[in-house]
This record gives structure tokens, sequence and C-alpha cells, in this order.
């Protein structure tokens, strides 16, 4: 090979080493300052999605009708646009309907609070939907329902506190049984002085608070609740198709959003796991039938 031949070699080596290290040097600065920076931007964005959703929260308030105005029971709920275009209020069957008497009252995390009115109730999938407040523009519903995996994100009001978000990843679909409510009371707990009416009265009373659990749906059954052998009253459970989540979920969360991170419902909260309290909501598909008409 001659002088010149071996120029021109050594010229192309080094051409083509410049064009690996330029490729290098681009690769590794988009790992270093690229990556970051849109993984920076993109945690903002979906961190604003889910401050946003906080504005359209609600505590669900059932105040009983005395002159005390007594809280009766309550939970979260949250605007939502229904297919109309309208804005209403959706939460869960068992939060509105805790009493069958009653005021619904929503306040909104500034403290401000509203009377609402309940337009709609599916125990099936335990599903409530109410009048919303004027003004308050909902939070979209997504199209399709999340992988699994996919992140997730309950925005409410654990214990009636102030708002909070948990997160967590769906993990599957089951069918989850919870404790709607438990009907205290046994003709036996009636003192031996009382009188006919008295037991009378008892009984029919468990008669009809059993027969409400178990006219909300096929999905209801009663348990006796017993305490060395003697039956103190009844659980009512509801069972339910459900998305499972690692979201932690509390008493008070019932009717939270479950939100993506895109800020868009894909499902309701509506119990926690026994144990390790893993939030279990009401699927996609189930709250889209329930707003359809609206």
């Amino acid at each position: 090979m001659s002088f010149k031949e071996k120029i021109l070699n050594s010229l192309k080596y080094l051409k083509l080493n410049a064009k690996y290290v330029i490729t290098s040097f681009i690769v590794l600065l988009s790992f270093v300052i690229i990556v970051p920076a849109i993984t920076f931007l993109a945690s903002n964005l979906h961190d604003e999605y889910i401050r946003a959703v906080g504005d359209k929260v609600v505590i669900v308030k059932i105040i009983h009708d005395t002159p005390e105005e007594r809280m009766e029971g309550g939970g979260t709920g949250f605007h939502v646009i229904a297919p109309s275009g309208k804005t209403y209020i959706l939460t869960n069957a068992h939060v509105c309907e805790y009493q069958d008497s009653g005021k619904r009252i929503v306040e909104r995390e500034d403290g401000t609070t509203f009377t609402v009115k309940i337009l709609a109730v599916s125990h099936e999938t335990d599903l409530c939907l109410l009048s919303g407040i004027p003004g308050v523009v909902g939070v979209k519903v997504a199209s399709e329902y999340g992988s699994l995996t996919e992140a997730v994100y309950a925005v409410g009001h654990p214990l009636l506190l102030p708002l909070t978000v948990t997160s967590g990843k769906i993990i599957g679909e089951d069918n989850v049984t919870v404790l709607i409510d438990i009907i205290y009371g046994n003709r036996a707990n009636i003192n031996n002085g009382d009188s006919q009416q008295a037991y009378d009265n008892e009984e029919k009373r468990i008669a009809e608070e059993k027969n409400q659990c178990l006219n909300f749906g096929h999905s209801r059954r009663l348990q006796p609740l017993k305490f060395y052998g003697v039956t103190l009253g009844y659980y009512c459970l509801g069972t339910y198709p459900s998305i499972l989540t690692t979201t932690m979920i509390l008493p008070g969360n019932s009717g939270s959003p479950a939100i993506n991170i895109w800020g868009h419902v894909i499902g309701v909260f509506y119990a926690g796991t026994e144990g390790i309290n893993w939030g279990a909501m009401v699927p996609l598909n189930e709250v889209k039938n329930f707003l359809f008409k609206y």
C-alpha cells in the first residue's frame, strides 16, 4: 500500500470514528438531559391534571331532619360530565342512600355547602347521581378502560377529612364482597318486662331492615352477626364486579373518582379490601352505562 493510500484509509477511519463519537454523544445527551426533561414535564403535567380534578371533588353528607341537623353518614362525590354535556355529581349508592330521610349536602374544599337532590340510583353497581353545583364543570370520562399495571389515583376525602390523593396500579378484576350496613337488634335483646307490643315492634323493624337490604338487588345477602352463639343482628353484604387496584382506600373515600394520568375518570372507588385497604372500583363500562341517558 502506498503512502497516499495509507493516508486516505486513516482519514476514513477518523471520519467513521467521528460519526461514532457524535452519535454516542447525542445518545448520551438524550439520556442525561432530554429524557429527564420530558419525564419532568410529563410529571408536572399529570400532577396538574390531578390537581384540577380536586376542584371537582366534594364531601357528600346526609343530614338528619331534626332541629340539631345531625350528620348521619357521608362519603366523597365528584362532578362528572355526562354524555349530554351536562355536569352532575357522581358518588356511591351506599353513600347517598345511607338514610332514607334527610338532606343531601355537598361541601366543597373551601367549606361552602349546597343542598342537592338524588336523580338516579343503581344498587346493582353501587352508583348514585346527584344534581351538580351551578357553574362547576365536571371531570371527563375516559374513552377506554385502563390496562393492567396502569397508574390510578383516588382523589377524595378519607374519614371526611381534607382532600387527599392516593396512588396505585390496576392489578385485575374480581367480584368483591363489601359490608353495606349492620342491622342491629334481636327480639331476645328486649327485657323481659317489656310488652308483647315491644317484641312485635322489634321484630317488625328487623324484618323491614332485612328486606330493605335484600331488595337493593340480587348482589345483596344477609349474614348473622353472632357473639358467643347469640345473634346480635345481621350484616348486609353486597357483591359487585370490580376492578382491583393497589390504591389505598379508607372509610370516607367511597365515591372518589378513579383517575388516570390524564385526569380522566376510569371508575369510581367504593370499598377497600380487608386488611390492606386496597381499592376496589366500579368498572368504567358500568359508569358509562349508568350515565348513558344523562
